[in-house]
């Protein structure tokens, strides 16, 4: 039977990969209960020292997490083991279904040879029944080879599961080391809520993992016995049948001349009978297999439903305690937390001591360097190496002249996409002091702004009314109906997305209670887990999630309808074997001249012709209901491809509006470190001519101002200069090609409306251009390459477009690599914050990068490996929507300060990706990265590096009581750089490399640690800056 033998090397298949799975699972969890018990034994030493058990609780934090990893793991593996079972076990249920066929044809075969026996009219059908008889005969043996095969693909996912079961006990003994740990940090004065909670998490994991092994070994035994029964049952069906058909085909050669036909006729019925009787045996084994089987498939879809349930509970956990980042469109002073303000003012106070004056600046600027606006940081990045006096003019005038440059870019921005009425007033405010641009960009009144706001309102409505989003009409309304300002600008500033929620709370409260209602178990699964998870889980569920759902849920529904069918089938064919053997029964007895006897199997005769009646009436049904579920399933499938065609146009247009952002917020930060390096040209050169301090800060300050004139008056030139760049006859021939001259220009000069259209139209120039997930993509829909003359959509591998005014391919290529590296879920991340951002179009970069920031880490593992599958490579098309934006770019611009970094191999086992497109970003840049896969579990297989120019490194700004505490972050927070280095920015700190031993020995400390939490791969080097 071919399905059976199809089955069983898929059983066979999946069984190799269920191995592999567990091996690796037992691997990692022997890590993770080393490293557990190294937090364990360094939590209960540090009894008595605060520092030592900060650390402590670190590790067993980590260690916790490890251990829930691997417990995961450990459950994957008992779910791969199980998976290969139920196949094994469908191989089993089909050989049986063979062994009920064979034993039938075997039936018919008798019955066909006590028919020829005295009528010799009849050795035709003997003769024909005979070679069915054969055919049934070969099948049943082919299925019971299939059948032994599935036997031992059962005994070895077992051992599989049995593997599993290992990795979740060592999981379960870190987990319980690692709560050990965090209680005694605890007990030593720590702070180790954190670890507390993860080591339950890790407890959780380690349960039910071990449940899921145990699970998966008992259904894999159960499945092997099956397996042996059904190809015992399909052996001894094959020579029942080969037996009947020599009889079939004797009787026909001596058709119609026996002398003992009655006795004959008699021996062949009771042939026929038993034939049909172990027909009626096979067919009840194939049910129960099957019935079983589905059990465990129930059980299956429940384990994963919980587990998904459980990462978007982590995941919502997470979100709610990440801090949010400041909206974009505020002024930079509204962005400053109030240590900062705090500062600021001491430090600005009349009268403060100069020493405190410059302490609260360093600190101020140490802040600033990360976040705001790129005049603000850039001049807080100048502030952290400057001297004393500078330090102090950056503090008392500086600061306030680069927040201003930030507020004028931010409300140019704002006024590019305003109404009329806005754009009157925001460029009167542009005209006006800096003072005067805060002031607009905090309360924005101005004439007409009740008439747009409401507008603005009604516009949003409509399209949550297109959207059947009642909340967000209802508060909508409220707004409306209030007729204030007040309740206006606070719909459209929170109220709208606050009803969003509501309205997405509602929706899959909905689709998961027809969903129960219906039976589908998986929808009801991915619902609950879009609920408790993170608002970002719930809108992909709904735009995408639900269809992948109910697809596998109407693939579940077509494939059990399918085994309905072969079930009933198979008792059809036994009960019509039944039929042909009572009536063989019947002509026996009339043969010995027993009347009543034959009427009585002529009875029983037509009671199993309507048994095998109704049974192929429930076979037909089944067929039909597989045929319907499988429409649904190819329905849903289609309606899910079409939710992810929807989200990549979201994608892209978010991408867009990430694009115009990153190009100005370039141009800003070009301005602004031109600015920075004039100033301290001028200051420099002024000391070195003999004038004081003061003279020196006018003469920064000068130099400072003159840029920033020149970034606000030099527009015009810009576009000047932007006209010659787009001259047909200065650009590749490509790019005339594919943009026109006029486009080329306006997507520098032209409105919003242009830009949107002309990027727009570029986007789908890359996708038609490459296909989905080449690594070239992502360069192609850059917004380098979308805003350069020279626009190509045809990418060399070693092509790198930069614009050619006001830019910095450095820090762009710096850019994509800590967006790919830091975040490698941001793909699916960026799409789903797409879809949040539609009732708020142009909220800019920043939005969207708070959006998928919200999204977390784990966010993968609360969509479920399913759901991911499902979506493709649709999540890539955001890769370059929102990620490279916001505290990205501070920190893009933070390295890019830094000093050269060299050459750099990382190990990397199965690189992802986007690991290797963030490299291959880096092309040009100077540096080279090898990417080596040690074990060889890259695609392609083998143990080749791939080498590509890049560098991989990060900064760590230390922060702690004790050089040890501050090593001790350190080795948490990059244990898994694999091989890459660190930047200690010493800047603002007052250490230096000399208290840490120098980086020779921070590294060998680092490592140190690392290493004794059982972590193999270690970073390469420390290095330390500013100092």
């Amino acid at each position: 039977m071919a399905t059976a033998k199809a089955a069983s090397e898929q059983a066979a298949t999946e069984t190799e990969q269920a191995k592999q799975e567990s091996d690796r699972a037992v691997v990692e969890a022997a890590a993770a209960m080393k490293a557990a018990q190294a937090a364990k034994d360094a939590a209960a030493a540090a009894q008595g020292h605060a520092g030592e058990a900060t650390d402590a609780a670190n590790r067993a934090a980590y260690a916790a997490d490890q251990a829930a990893f691997t417990a995961r793991q450990a459950i994957g593996a008992a779910n791969a083991a199980s998976r290969s079972a139920h196949t094994a076990a469908m191989a089993a249920a089909r050989a049986a279904a063979a062994a009920g066929q064979a034993r039938t044809a075997a039936s018919h075969a008798y019955d066909a040879a006590a028919a020829a026996i005295g009528d010799k009219v009849k050795a035709a059908d003997a003769t024909k029944a005979a070679q069915t008889a054969r055919d049934a005969a070969v099948s049943a043996s082919t299925a019971a080879d299939a059948a032994r095969a599935a036997r031992t693909a059962s005994q070895r996912a077992k051992d599989a599961g049995s593997a599993a079961g290992d990795a979740a006990t060592q999981s379960r003994t870190a987990a319980q080391a690692a709560t050990d740990a965090a209680n005694s940090a605890a007990a030593a004065g720590a702070d180790a809520r954190q670890a507390q909670a993860a080591a339950a998490n890790a407890r959780a994991q380690a349960a039910r993992a071990t449940a899921a092994a145990q699970a998966s070994q008992s259904w894999a035994d159960e499945a092997g016995s099956d397996a042996g029964a059904a190809a015992d049952a399909a052996s001894a069906a094959a020579n029942d049948a080969t037996a009947a058909a020599a009889a079939a085909d004797d009787a026909a050669a001596h058709a119609g001349q026996a002398t003992d036909a009655a006795a004959k006729a008699t021996a062949h019925a009771n042939a026929a009978t038993a034939a049909a009787n172990a027909a009626v045996g096979a067919s009840n084994q194939a049910a129960r297999i099957a019935q079983a089987a589905r059990k465990a498939d129930d059980d299956r879809i429940a384990l994963n439903g919980q587990q998904a349930d459980d990462a978007a509970r982590a995941a919502a956990s997470s979100a709610s305690v990440r801090p949010v980042p400041p909206r974009w469109d505020l002024d930079q002073v509204s962005t400053w937390n109030a240590e900062t303000t705090r500062l600021i003012t001491e430090a600005t106070a009349v009268g403060t001591a100069r020493a405190t004056v410059l302490t609260d600046a360093r600190k101020v600027a140490l802040t600033l360097a990360g976040q705001g606006g790129p005049w603000t940081k850039t001049a807080a990045l100048a502030a952290l190496s400057a001297s004393d006096n500078e330090v102090v003019d950056f503090i008392t005038t500086g600061l306030t002249a680069a927040a201003g440059q930030d507020d004028r870019a931010v409300l140019a921005q704002l006024v590019d996409a305003a109404a009329p009425g806005f754009q009157t007033a925001g460029n009167a405010a542009l005209a006006g002091s800096d003072i005067d641009v805060r002031n607009f960009l905090r309360s924005r009144d101005y004439p007409g702004r009740a008439q747009d706001d409401t507008l603005q309102v009604s516009q949003v409505m409509s399209a949550a009314r297109t959207a059947g989003r009642t909340v967000v009409v209802q508060e909508g309304q409220k707004a409306l109906d209030a007729g204030t300002d007040q309740a206006l600008r606070e719909f459209l500033d929170n109220g709208q997305f606050v009803a969003l929620g509501m309205d997405d709370q509602l929706k899959a409260s909905q689709i998961q209670s027809a969903a129960r209602a219906a039976g589908a178990r998986e929808v009801v699964n991915a619902a609950q887990a879009a609920l408790d998870g993170p608002p970002v889980l719930l809108r992909e569920f709904i735009a995408v999630g639900q269809y992948t759902a109910a697809r596998r849920d109407q693939n579940t529904a077509a494939h059990n309808a399918a085994i309905d069918g072969l079930l009933a089938q198979a008792a059809s064919s036994a009960a019509t074997a039944t039929h042909d053997a009572d009536e063989a029964q019947a002509a026996a007895a009339r043969a010995r001249n027993a009347a009543d006897e034959a009427a009585g199997y002529a009875d029983q005769a037509a009671t199993a012709a309507n048994q095998a009646a109704d049974y192929a009436r429930q076979a037909q049904d089944a067929a039909t209901r597989a045929a319907a579920s499988a429409q649904q399933a190819q329905t849903s499938a289609n309606t899910a491809a079409g939710a992810a065609a929807s989200a990549v146009v979201s994608a892209d247009r978010a991408g867009r509006s990430a694009a115009t952002a990153q190009y100005y917020a370039h141009a800003a930060a070009g301005y602004a470190h031109d600015a920075a390096s004039s100033a301290k040209i001028a200051y420099d050169a002024a000391i070195q001519a003999g004038n004081d301090a003061a003279a020196a800060a006018i003469a920064a300050k000068d130099a400072w101002q003159s840029v920033a004139n020149k970034a606000a008056t030099e527009k015009q030139q810009l576009i000047q200069q932007r006209r010659a760049d787009c001259d047909d006859n200065a650009r590749d021939v490509e790019a005339v090609n594919l943009l026109s001259n006029q486009d080329c220009v306006l997507l520098f000069s032209g409105s919003q409306a242009e830009q949107e259209r002309i990027l727009g139209h570029l986007q789908d120039i890359c996708r038609q251009h490459i296909p989905q997930g080449d690594p070239t993509l992502a360069r192609c829909l850059d917004y380098r390459n979308l805003f350069s003359p020279n626009y190509m959509a045809t990418l060399r591998d070693d092509f790198t477009n930069f614009v050619t005014a006001g830019t910095d391919p450095d820090l762009g290529g710096l850019l994509v690599l800590i967006a790919s590296l830091v975040c490698p879920e941001c793909e699916l991340a960026d799409l789903l914050a797409g879809g949040a951002a539609e009732l708020r179009a142009g909220a800019g970069a920043a939005a969207l990068t708070e959006a998928a920031d919200v999204a977390g880490v784990g966010l993968l593992d609360a969509a479920g490996a399913g759901a991911a599958a499902q979506l493709g490579r649709a999540a890539s098309a955001a890769q370059e929507a929102a990620a490279e934006s916001g505290a990205l770019a501070n920190e893009a611009a933070h390295l890019a300060d830094l000093p050269d970094i060299g050459l750099l191999e990382i190990t990397a086992t199965n690189p992802s990706a986007s690991e290797i497109r963030a490299a291959e970003e880096m092309a040009g840049a100077g540096s080279r990265v090898t990417l080596r896969d040690p074990v060889g579990t890259r695609a392609g297989g083998g143990t080749s590096d791939l080498v590509v120019d890049g560098v991989l490194w990060d900064v760590y700004s230390p922060t702690g009581t004790s050089i040890d505490s501050m090593l001790g972050k350190i080795a948490k927070k990059y244990s898994q750089v694999h091989g890459g280095g660190v930047i200690v920015d010493l800047r603002g700190t007052g250490l230096s490399a000399a208290d840490f031993g120098g980086a020779a020995e921070a590294l060998r400390r680092v490592n140190g640690m690392i290493k004794s939490w059982g972590k193999a791969e270690l970073i390469g080097e420390v290095r330390f800056f500013g100092g």
